[in-house]
């Protein structure tokens, strides 16, 4: 039992339905991530270590800018 937990009740149908609604709208968000951070990196060939440096710093930036971090 904890104050942080509340238990929910709904038909199975119900909450599938939400936990799938939930998952493609965060899965959305990190494949607009990519996408955005790819769009920045055209000028890199991907798979070089230059360019995985720079991949993860254009991730972090785009978050920072989004306001997910």
């Amino acid at each position: 039992s904890s104050k942080n937990i509340a238990e929910v009740f709904a038909e199975d149908i119900v909450l599938r339905k939400f936990i799938k609604e939930t998952m493609v709208k965060y899965l959305a968000v990190d494949e607009e991530l990519d996408r955005d951070a790819r769009a920045r990196l055209k000028n890199l060939r991907e798979g070089t270590m230059e360019w995985d440096i720079e991949y993860e710093r254009a991730v972090t930036q785009i978050k920072r800018q989004k306001g997910l971090i």
